[in-house]
């Protein structure tokens, strides 16, 4: 058990804890400090997800103790990833860190395969350092400028900057540099409060930091597949059996997100021959997709992560175009015209507009329509079946010689060809010979 351990500020990195540890104990190798604190010379100074946890806490001072979940969710970057994978992984993934030496946690987090790497360099916010030297005396690397598409600041509204500490060299994987090193003085800078992309990225930040300190957040890939394509459907961008429009996707998260931001991202869409990533999110979910990448297409679906994973993903309500129901029968013959009978309604695809429709179909008369979902909150809709109890009612008031065209109209809410139509198939006689109301007779051939 070693002497004494700082004790880690809020936000801060484990890897941050460890290199302030080595900067004030002034240790010559940086490996000495691996061996004393995991009793391993393996283990490399990882700085979003750090293995053997176990081993560094029984060696820590009693003051310093903690759980190992406790750490992990509020020292590491983990839980940016929890609510993307599969809780089989997820739960894989924290036994690594909490007792593997040797053990990838990248490749098994999926990592070693995307395309949206981490920042060359540790990263800071020059407005956050400045406030941690005034409250702790000294800076410390936060959890959140470590994460690709955490460009600002989302509390100063500055960007943030590079550091002269490099993350990616492979002779430097067990040197350990704190913040007081690493971080020149620069100055601040402010966003443009009238460009989209700074507003843009603002967003970003604000979602990365929000799911960053949440410790029990999971969804995974499945479910958000789903959830995807239910949100896809409501806006129109695919059909109602789940047919993507991908032209009319792509374009309108071009015009969301111009190619310029994507690529400053790694989040470009046309990359080679691949699959947009765009589309990889709402297929069938194969490996790990980039979380960034998750939290764009959510910020294009029109929410904040906090709106979506604290309501969209927990009701995960079924995709509803019209609503919950029960809905009207517009038969006018019908009994329970009014007290609304349909309690389905079956969704197709309409190939004579090109999107879907709803069939709402009477259980008591027959009686059929059908409404575009484009057009689901307005009164347009196109009758689809009659049904047999207008078509009876028709033939009693066809047959009847005192009833006139017109009232028919005004009975069956019909005009007057569609009542002759609908006659002549039925067989009833025509032209019909009807008598007036003094007897006289009538012929309604015309």
């Amino acid at each position: 058990m070693i002497a004494y351990f700082p004790e880690l500020y809020p936000d801060e990195l484990l890897y941050s804890g460890v290199a302030r540890l080595c900067n004030r104990l002034g240790f010559s190798h940086h490996r000495f400090v691996l061996k004393d604190l995991f009793r391993a010379t393996n283990v490399s100074a990882l700085i979003d997800l750090p293995r053997n946890i176990d081993q560094l806490l029984s060696e820590l001072p009693t003051q310093n103790s903690m759980a190992c979940d406790e750490l992990i969710d509020n020292h590491t970057l983990l839980p940016f990833y929890s609510p993307f994978v599969t809780s089989k992984r997820l739960q894989e993934v924290r036994m690594l860190m909490k007792r593997g030496c040797q053990s990838p946690v990248q490749m098994t987090l999926g990592l070693t395969r995307s395309q949206v790497q981490s920042p060359d360099s540790l990263r800071f916010c020059p407005s956050c350092q400045e406030e941690d030297v005034e409250k702790f005396r000294e800076p410390y690397w936060h959890r959140g400028p470590q994460i690709r598409g955490f460009e600002i600041c989302p509390k100063h509204q500055v960007f943030i900057e590079d550091s002269s500490v490099e993350r990616l060299i492979r002779e430097k994987t067990s040197v350990f540099r704190c913040a007081s090193v690493g971080q020149k003085r620069k100055l601040a800078r402010g966003i443009s409060l009238t460009n989209p992309e700074h507003h843009t990225l603002v967003r970003l930040a604000v979602n990365i930091e929000w799911i960053v300190n949440q410790k029990t957040l999971f969804v995974g890939a499945r479910p958000l597949q789903k959830i995807y394509l239910n949100l896809l459907k409501e806006r129109g961008f695919t059909t109602c059996n789940g047919r993507l429009y991908l032209e009319r996707l792509l374009a309108a998260f071009y015009q969301k997100f111009p190619d310029r931001l994507l690529r400053r991202l790694h989040c470009q869409l046309r990359v080679r021959q691949e699959t947009p990533w765009l589309i990889r999110l709402i297929r069938t979910p194969k490996g790990l997709q980039a979380p960034l990448r998750h939290l764009l297409f959510i910020d294009f679906l029109g929410y904040t992560a906090e709106e979506f994973f604290t309501c969209v993903a927990k009701t995960n309500v079924p995709y509803r175009p019209f609503g919950e129901g029960p809905w009207q029968c517009f038969n006018p013959v019908c009994s329970k015209r009014f007290s609304r009978p349909i309690k389905r309604v079956t969704i197709r695809h309409c190939f004579q507009h090109k999107e879907g429709a709803g069939i709402f179909s009477c259980p008591n008369c027959g009686f059929a329509y059908r409404k575009l979902i484009s057009e689901a909150l307005t009164n347009r809709r196109w009758t689809v079946d009659l049904g047999p109890m207008w078509r009876q009612a028709l033939k009693d008031l066809w047959n009847n010689p005192y009833r006139t065209i017109r009232e028919m109209k005004e009975i069956l809410e019909a005009d007057a060809l569609t009542v002759k139509r609908h006659a002549i198939r039925l067989g009833c006689n025509y032209p019909r010979h009807s008598h007036s109301k003094s007897g006289t007779q009538i012929s309604t051939s015309k």
